[in-house]
C-alpha cells in the first residue's frame, strides 16, 4: 500500500464518506416533505391618485404597489438585457439583422421605463412620479400649442 493509497482511503473515511452520509441523509428527509415555490400575487390597490389626502392606509398601499411595479419592470428590464447580449454573442456580426426584435423589445421597453421612472432618483415616491408625468403631460401639451401656432403662422 503506497502513500498515494493511503491518503485517500484517509480522506475518504475522515472527510468524503461523512459528508456525503450526512448529505445523503438530508436528501431523504427533503424527499419525505416537498417544498413548493409559488410566486405571490398580490391584488391591484387603488392608485395614488385616487385616494384622499387624509386616507394614510390607502397612500401606504399605493406606494407599497409602486414599488412592486417598479421592480417588476426593472426584471423585465433585466431579463430583456440578458437576452439582447446572449444574442449578439451567439449571432457575431449579423447581429443587427438576426437580433433587431429582440433589440426593438428592450428599446422599446427601456424608453418607457425611462419616461415613467427616469430622473426620479434612488428612492422615488409615487407621488414624485405622478407629479413629474403631470408636467411632462403639460409640457407636451405646451410644445404641441406652440407647433399649432407656428404651423398657422
Amino acid at each position: 500500500m503506497g502513500v498515494l493509497e493511503l491518503f485517500e482511503s484517509v480522506w475518504y473515511y475522515t472527510v468524503d464518506g461523512p459528508v456525503t452520509a450526512a448529505r445523503n441523509f438530508i436528501e431523504n428527509q427533503r424527499a419525505k416533505r416537498p417544498t413548493y415555490y409559488y410566486h405571490k400575487v398580490h391584488r391591484r390597490v387603488t392608485p395614488l391618485e385616487d385616494c384622499r389626502s387624509d386616507d394614510i392606509v390607502c397612500q401606504y398601499e399605493a406606494a407599497e404597489q409602486y414599488k412592486r411595479d417598479k421592480k417588476v419592470e426593472e426584471n423585465i428590464l433585466k431579463i430583456l438585457k440578458e437576452r439582447l447580449s446572449k444574442c449578439t454573442v451567439e449571432e457575431g456580426p449579423n447581429a443587427q439583422q438576426n437580433c433587431k426584435d429582440v433589440f426593438n423589445a428592450y428599446d422599446k421597453n427601456a424608453d418607457a421605463f425611462e419616461v415613467k421612472y427616469g430622473e426620479l432618483g434612488a428612492v422615488s415616491t409615487p407621488l414624485r412620479c405622478m407629479m413629474r408625468q403631470k408636467y411632462r403631460v403639460y409640457y407636451e401639451r405646451k410644445r404641441a400649442a406652440q407647433q399649432q401656432e407656428t404651423l398657422s403662422e
